[in-house]
């Protein structure tokens, strides 16, 4: 011990002898070796005792050298049997699992008894029972344990935090002035503990909440305000106690009491200002310093009884030394007040067990003024129910597939084909199973909506986000009358965790099917090409049914314009499919396709379909009796089936012309007008039924063209594909859960000019990601990468949701396959009608995704000094490129607004322009761990009105270093938070925020998982307070 800590225990040794148990000289006796032979002999030494610590110095004067200290833990100290020198008193002391016995002896009987007795007594082990004895004696006594929530730090779980939809009636701030130095001479660390009273018969001290922990002052200024809710636990009589504490080690809480006050209510209440000043009195009733204690209402409709109305001043006259303050500031708490509860209530419609926390922080402007902080973090609604609407919708799709690939039977030449068919069948069956369990798991959870960190490798839950939750600040401004509110989503990594990492993640996984397959279409892969002809064929053919239902629609009002511009679509829509169908790709895999098939024969002519009276032929879009459609030729009058399949070039020849049909029949029905439109649905309707009929059979025959391709092309690589398919799934579920949830706080914050933005160019959604590019984080990685990727599929749809609608008709709904989904979110009718939405046609919005990466922890290291970083590097140059383009699309938007509006966003667009430039010079870079690159992208993204989303693996720990710096700075750029105190509001945030609450939730402990090894790794702005982090498994 004195090896590694010599200097601070001669430090200790040396102190004034009060600070001492026991002190004195005794003789040590030992060994010393002479010239012939060994002897022992008695040394006198000065030993002095203090707690369990026993130092002896080189001789009997304190101002020798210290040589040692024995650590009074598991020994024995007896009388010394064995000594057979008469002249001294001596006694032993045997140290459990040592050999080795200390003999010491004194001159005087009496001297050695009373330091066996002190030795005794000097453990911890002997301090604890004692402790122990006397704990059960007052039990016994009071039937109250003493000790039942004593622990000012781990006990006290703020009420403000319990329940963050419900304003505090009763706020109040503490100051101290004048504590006492420590012994040493150095300033106190020091935090306030606040309990209360409870009422008879009870009568016994609640702990309540404490403050953040203030180093290095004898005058420290406590910004965690403590909040009190429940007006009905208190009364005007309700006593309260602050006890102040100096704490002499935060990872382990070891803390000494300074003094403490008491009050109750009615003193603040009728004090002037609301602020009153007590003495802090020690144990021992010594003057030790005073405590400021500044209160005021939450709830100005909140009255207690027996106080007058105009004891309660205004906030603002709290908070200043000034007489006189403008109305605006009177009212300015106030107001932020008011709003706090709208955005409460919104906040609850989409997230659950809202927490919040309260801050004060001084201004850099002014110091009678202040900023307001209320931090709020609250889970995500949809963490589960978007999942399960996903899964349906998967379930139906591999379904399809099946059926798809069924019906084309034994069309394969050679056994090892059609072997290759049954199996891609196999694990469609294997992947819809999988499916169906998850979802038939996810439907069976109730009452939560919240994914712990801890089962983020759970197969079980797999398809839902990990820790999904809404990091909120709001921020009054006293100086300003300003408000202002900042969001961020937290959420764990989108991985496949259950499926490990064995492969790596998607992004290495389609690299390999890249790289595995052989025919290429330009520069992707052959069945890359294949999905992407079939989706753009698919849209076209609804297009093509739509424009087809719209003409006969027209036909049936008599509306000649309408008429027309169906026919402009549907000759559009209708040359974009035959371009695609007659294109080389298509011809080539439907000829091989009828090589390589069975042909079946048979006979029969198919039943006409049945034209609705509604004038609306959705029915026949898809006629189900061309299960079969290969079978089907036009014979010129109607489609029979034949033995043998008629020339591809001729079915796109005859869709060709059933459309040329339709759009003369048009032309020479608007030039002789009759007399009642239901004639011109008479003389369009046999036309549209053979129109919808030829590009059936033509998409259907390019369809099982295209799928018979894409199942040779992966045939060689079934079970990689299926790895790919299953795993990009799990990882796009949790991507679309959070984007939507995202979306919806987004929305709720938008104004008219924020939502038309998102109508024109999309909505940014920026995630910042903190995982490291080694072991499996970087697999990790790999999974977020595709699975933000794939976020551009979707599509959010904005609808009216009905009057009153309750929490559940405000749930989005997703629809679609893997090509494109849309997300249809019903927005409440006071925001549909504050955003002006009623009168806009497209309320589509499309998802344009962002993802930055640095790696900040250990493994980051190691893979920037011995690994390969070039995976974080090359994403983050492909998002800065999409950012950019994002950029470019908002420019164009602000230049085609008014020359108001677009001169008024002149500068901010400078500004953009040159955040943007930054970027690029920091993302081309090669530092290391250069986190610039997360702040900048984020700042851009706030300005780009755009959602900002952080994560790490599990969204707990590294995310909340993260997010809080992210606070402090908001704090600092926009809302003139004093420099002096932007480390202290860091930490505070840290230690007293929401994110400790966070880590409760998901470990089951208020600590975050960092070890000494990963502590010095972080960044210097990304390490928590000492106290607040340990080694865990989490």
């Amino acid at each position: 011990m004195m090896r590694f800590n010599s200097r601070e225990l001669s430090c200790l040794a040396r102190q004034n002898s009060d600070r001492f148990d026991k002190e004195g000289v005794l003789f040590a006796k030992e060994r010393q070796e002479g010239i012939f032979r060994k002897s022992e002999v008695y040394v006198e030494r000065l030993f002095r005792l203090r707690g369990n610590l026993l130092f002896y110095f080189k001789t009997k004067e304190i101002s020798s050298e210290v040589l040692g200290v024995f650590v009074l833990e598991r020994f024995i100290v007896q009388l010394d049997d064995d000594d057979e020198d008469g002249s001294y008193y001596s006694f032993i002391i045997i140290f459990e699992g040592d050999d080795r016995v200390v003999r010491l002896a004194t001159q005087v009987e009496s001297d050695r008894d009373g330091w066996i007795g002190s030795l005794h007594v000097a453990s911890y082990e002997c301090m604890k029972i004692q402790l122990q004895s006397l704990r059960e004696q007052l039990r016994s006594r009071t039937g109250k344990d003493p000790f039942a929530s004593q622990d000012p730090v781990e006990s006290s779980q703020s009420q403000e935090a319990a329940d963050g939809t419900e304003d505090p009636f009763l706020t109040v701030c503490l100051t101290c002035r004048s504590l006492p130095l420590e012994t040493s001479g150095r300033h106190p660390d020091t935090f306030a503990s606040v309990h209360y009273m409870l009422p008879p018969p009870d009568e016994r001290w609640v702990t309540h909440a404490h403050t953040e922990i203030v180093e290095k002052s004898c005058n420290p200024v406590y910004v965690a305000m403590i909040g009190f809710k429940n007006p009905q636990s208190f009364s005007i009589a309700t006593r309260i106690k602050v006890t102040i504490y100096s704490v002499k080690e935060r990872m382990t809480n070891t803390m000494t009491q300074i003094g403490s006050i008491i009050f109750n209510l009615a003193d603040i209440f009728d004090a002037p200002g609301n602020t009153i000043s007590l003495k802090l009195c020690s144990f021992d009733y010594a003057d030790v310093g005073s405590v400021i204690v500044t209160a005021w209402q939450g709830d100005s409709s909140f009255r207690l009884s027996n106080r007058s109305e105009e004891s309660f001043v205004s906030p603002d006259e709290m908070l200043s030394s000034a007489s006189v303050r403008s109305s605006s500031q009177n009212n300015g708490i106030g107001l932020v007040s008011c709003q706090r509860r709208q955005n409460v209530t919104l906040l609850k419609m989409y997230f659950a067990n809202l927490i919040c926390k309260t801050f004060r922080f001084p201004v850099k402007s002014s110091p009678d003024h202040q900023l307001f902080v209320y931090e709020y973090m609250g889970e995500g609604r949809l963490t589960y129910i978007m999942p399960r609407q996903l899964l349906k919708l998967l379930v139906e799709e591999e379904k399809n597939e099946i059926e798809k690939l069924q019906s084309l039977g034994m069309y394969c030449k050679s056994n090892h084909r059609l072997l290759r068919i049954d199996e891609r069948i196999e694990l469609l069956m294997l992947n819809e199973r999988l499916y169906a369990q998850a979802l038939l798991y996810l439907c069976d959870i109730s009452g939560t909506t919240f994914k712990p960190s801890v089962k983020k490798a759970h197969k079980e839950v797999e398809f839902a986000p990990t820790n999904l939750h809404l990091q909120r600040m709001m921020v009054y401004n006293s100086d300003r009358d300003a408000a202002g509110t900042y969001d961020v989503i937290t959420v764990g990594a989108f991985t496949a965790g259950a499926l490990k990492y064995r492969n790596g993640g998607l992004r290495r996984m389609i690299q390999q099917l890249e790289q595995r397959s052989t025919r290429v279409s330009k520069d992707k892969t052959s069945h890359a090409a294949l999905v992407e002809v079939m989706i753009e064929m698919d849209v076209l053919q609804n297009a093509t049914n739509a424009a087809c239902d719209q003409a006969c629609t027209a036909a049936v009002q008599g509306k000649a314009d309408l008429l027309i511009a169906a026919m402009a679509e549907l000759e559009n829509d209708g040359q974009r499919l035959f371009k695609i169908c007659e294109c080389d790709l298509i011809t080539e895999c439907v000829n091989e396709y009828s090589s390589a098939r069975v042909t079946e024969v048979g006979s029969g002519s198919p039943k006409p379909a049945k034209r609705e009276t509604s004038g609306s032929l959705r029915a026949a879009s898809k006629p189900t009796h061309l299960s079969s459609p290969d079978t089907w030729r036009w014979s010129g009058t109607d489609f029979v089936k034949s033995p043998t399949e008629e020339p591809w070039d001729l079915t796109c020849l005859n869709a060709k012309a059933a459309v040329m049909c339709v759009i003369s029949k048009v032309d020479e029905l608007i030039e002789q007008p009759p007399e009642r439109a239901v004639s011109w649905l008479d003389s369009l309707s046999p036309l549209i039924i053979k129109l919808k009929r030829c590009i059936e059979v033509m998409c259907s025959r390019a369809t099982s063209g295209l799928a018979f391709s894409s199942i040779k092309d992966c045939s060689p690589n079934l079970s990689l594909v299926h790895s790919i398919n299953y795993r990009r799934d799990v990882v796009f579920s949790q991507a679309v859960t959070a984007a939507t949830t995202g979306f919806l706080i987004g929305l709720l914050t938008s104004d008219e000019a924020s939502v038309r933005q998102m109508l024109n160019i999309g909505v940014l959604l920026q995630f910042e990601n903190l995982l490291s590019c080694h072991g499996d984080e970087m697999a990790m990685l790999e999974d977020m990468s595709v699975g933000v990727s794939d976020l551009s599929k979707v599509v959010f749809v904005l609808e009216c949701a009905a009057r009153n609608a309750n929490e559940d008709a405000l749930v989005p709904s997703i629809s679609g396959d893997r090509s494109q989904f849309l997300v249809t979110v019903p927005v409440p009718e006071f925001l549909f009608a504050n955003l002006k939405l009623e009168g806009v046609a497209n309320r589509a919005v499309r998802v344009v995704p962002v993802l930055f990466s640095i790696g900040i922890n250990e493994q980051a290291t190691l893979a920037e000094r011995f690994g390969d970083v070039s995976l974080q590097e090359t994403l983050n140059l492909e998002n800065y490129h999409r950012l950019h383009t994002y950029f470019e699309s908002y420019q164009q938007f602000v230049q085609n607004q008014s020359s108001d509006a677009a001169s008024s966003a002149s500068s901010s667009l400078l500004n953009l322009e040159n955040q943007i430039r930054h970027l690029h010079m920091s993302v081309v870079s090669k530092r290391n761990k250069n986190v610039e690159v997360l702040q900048q992208a984020a700042e851009i993204c706030r300005l780009l009105n755009g959602v900002r989303f952080t994560s790490c693996k599990s969204a707990k720990d590294r995310t909340a270093m993260a997010v809080t710096l992210e606070q402090v700075q908001l704090l600092q750029r926009e809302n003139d938070l004093a420099p002096d105190v932007f480390f202290h509001a860091l930490g505070s945030f840290r230690s007293e925020g929401v994110r400790r609450e966070n880590t409760q939730k998901n470990a089951g402990v208020r600590k975050y998982a960092f070890n000494s090894i990963q502590l010095l790794s972080l960044p210097k702005l990304y390490r928590p307070p000492n106290g607040t982090y340990g080694n865990y498994e989490s």
